[in-house]
């Protein structure tokens, strides 16, 4: 067994394997399945190789059983995935259906989340920022030219690829309504942060309108650092967003106040329109002194002019005829040949070699792959489908505050504003992980200046085995060497096992549940609602070693809170002399 394939074991539930197995079997001989990269209560994703080009893939596996009511929901975002594509919307490759799961092949994005790079940059300047938001316009343009409203935009629906290049995801939330851009909608649906005051009124909303709110809190966040409207009360959230006041820092220059004021006018009719910004001066802005041009929103593929060189490619092995290969692909099963077509271009456009490796008797399996999702009489679902309604959580008069202790016997939730609405689908994966109880108790006292007492103590000494890696924990070269710097923050220390220790301890100091294997740490906060893994890392070229950031699931401001305070601590630490 692999050193993956034994952390998959350490931090996955048994209960996850079975869907690794039933994965396994319909992918074989043509995907390598690798570690998880991301989990959630319904699904799981990993990354995987495709056999015959070596491209990497991200492969999501949804439990059709698990998601329930939801399951609506995974179609729709496999419906919205085959009719946008576009160079900012992450690819779909391949959809497979056996009976108990749903597989994605998706394109696989190494840079990780967007929100994530704000993290690691703290805020951005106004020309990255820029570089950001012109993308991420031009996919919100092509999606509604397409009639789709996204209805969940925010930084963590939003990767980078191994250039930058922002790819949207996360299309479960979706809406396509039946009469045009122009039918308003019903449905409130999405994360609370980027809610549009229309949404959270119970208003009819028109699904453009509402998406260029988020767009306004979208880039507020990526040139502040942090949330426009922002507050732990859902009630008192949702108030402060339907008056619309929020900080203008000085930092922020006249001509990005002016679009952010444009994007937030609490007045949908009033609001800037996604037309209006593809020419807004702000988004044309160069530090050259020449305005850029317009942002072009058309999408770059090709779906009707199939690249010649590929389909000779392809045909060689497949043991079919250029002519043939092209009829299979234009009918657009997203099936294997689809999934080919798509890679084979992404390594042209890439400048790597078409080249593929020697024949597999799998091809042809694969081509026949299992049920279409095409097959399936989803029709009974359209009437739910019509919105995607799914309950968002309106505002409610504020009743007086229960302890905590009496909130969870009454199975009350405190909705953490960042999150989105469909936040079940997320959870990560019950991993389990050791809670300091009595020194969480502690910290949940009023009051954020609260002094480590001897509860710390009683629990440092429970964590001893954790502070100090075991030979077993450790392997004979230390921490993981890096490629790649994304999400990776320096230290100032050359002493891994210092850095681990200080992450341990802060991340106690701070009543965060956490659990050790080797140099990863996985920890939750929010109430166990947001989960994060933190591994000391060493970086090529560096003396210091540095620290790796992954949010598994949950809302992303408090992990980068999480993030800054416990880094700040391993930032302060110098080797001695």
């Amino acid at each position: 067994m692999s050193d993956s394939d034994k952390e998959d074991l350490f931090y996955a539930p048994a209960k996850g394997l079975s869907a690794d197995a039933e994965a396994l079997s319909v992918l074989e001989g043509q995907y390598v399945l690798h570690q998880t990269i991301g989990s959630g209560g319904f699904a799981k994703v990993k990354l995987g190789t495709h056999i015959l080009t070596g491209e990497r893939v991200a492969i999501k596996i949804m439990d059709k059983h698990q998601l329930g009511h939801d399951l609506p929901r995974a179609y729709l975002e496999v419906r919205a995935l085959k009719v946008l594509c576009h160079q900012h919307i992450c690819k779909l490759y391949q959809v497979i259906e056996t009976t108990n799961k749903i597989i994605l092949i998706l394109e696989y994005c190494p840079g990780g989340e967007l929100f994530d790079y704000i993290v690691s940059k703290d805020r951005l300047d106004e020309e990255e920022a820029r570089f950001f938001f012109r993308q991420i316009v031009a996919a919100v343009a092509y999606i509604h030219s397409q009639g789709f409203a996204h209805r969940d935009l925010k930084p963590e629906n939003m990767l980078l690829d191994e250039e930058n290049r922002v790819k949207l995801i996360d299309f479960g939330l979706c809406a396509q309504p039946e009469g045009g851009m122009n039918c308003p909608l019903e449905t409130c649906c999405g994360s609370p942060a980027y809610a549009a005051p229309e949404l959270i009124r119970g208003s009819v909303y028109l699904g453009a309108e509402a998406d260029v709110w988020s767009l306004g809190v979208l880039l507020y966040a990526l040139l502040c650092g942090f949330l426009p409207f922002d507050d732990d009360h859902i009630p008192s959230l949702y108030q402060k967003i339907q008056i619309g006041m929020y900080e203008k820092p000085n930092w922020l220059s006249p001509g990005a106040v002016a679009l952010i004021d444009s994007m937030l006018q609490t007045t949908p009719i009033r609001r800037i329109t996604v037309r209006q910004l593809l020419h807004h001066p702000w988004l044309r802005t160069n530090p050259s002194g020449f305005l850029l041009g317009p942002i072009q929103y058309e999408s770059n593929y090709q779906l009707i002019v199939l690249d010649e060189e590929v389909l000779e490619e392809m045909s060689l092995v497949l043991s079919m005829s250029p002519t043939a290969v092209k009829e299979e692909i234009l009918h657009w099963k997203y099936d294997y040949v689809t999934a080919l077509y798509f890679m084979l271009m992404h390594r042209k456009i890439h400048h790597r070699p078409l080249h593929l490796r020697p024949h597999s008797e799998y091809i042809h399996t694969g081509m026949r792959g299992a049920e279409s999702l095409d097959a399936l009489d989803i029709r009974k679902l359209q009437k739910d489908e019509k919105e995607n309604k799914y309950p968002f959580l309106l505002p409610v008069t504020p009743a007086k505050a229960k302890s905590q202790q009496t909130e969870r016997e009454s199975g009350g939730v405190r909705m953490s504003p960042g999150l989105s609405m469909d936040s079940r689908l997320n959870e990560l994966m019950d991993d389990q992980l050791t809670m300091p109880t009595r020194m969480g108790k502690e910290m949940k006292k009023k009051g954020t200046g609260v002094r480590i007492g001897r509860s710390i103590e009683k629990g440092l000494d429970r964590m001893k085995n954790m502070l100090t890696p075991s030979k077993k924990q450790s392997t004979p070269s230390g921490p993981t060497t890096v490629k790649a710097l994304q999400n990776v923050s320096t230290t100032s220390s050359s002493d891994p096992d210092q850095i681990l220790r200080t992450l341990l301890l802060g991340l106690i100091e701070k009543g965060i549940s956490c659990k050790q294997h080797g140099y990863k740490v996985r920890g939750k906060a929010d109430g166990g609602r947001m989960s994060f893994e933190l591994e000391v890392v060493r970086i090529p070229g560096y003396k210091v070693v540095g620290i790796k950031r992954k949010r598994l699931n949950g809302d992303a401001w408090c992990y980068k809170k999480v993030c800054e305070q416990v880094l700040a601590l391993t930032g302060s630490i110098h080797d001695s002399s």
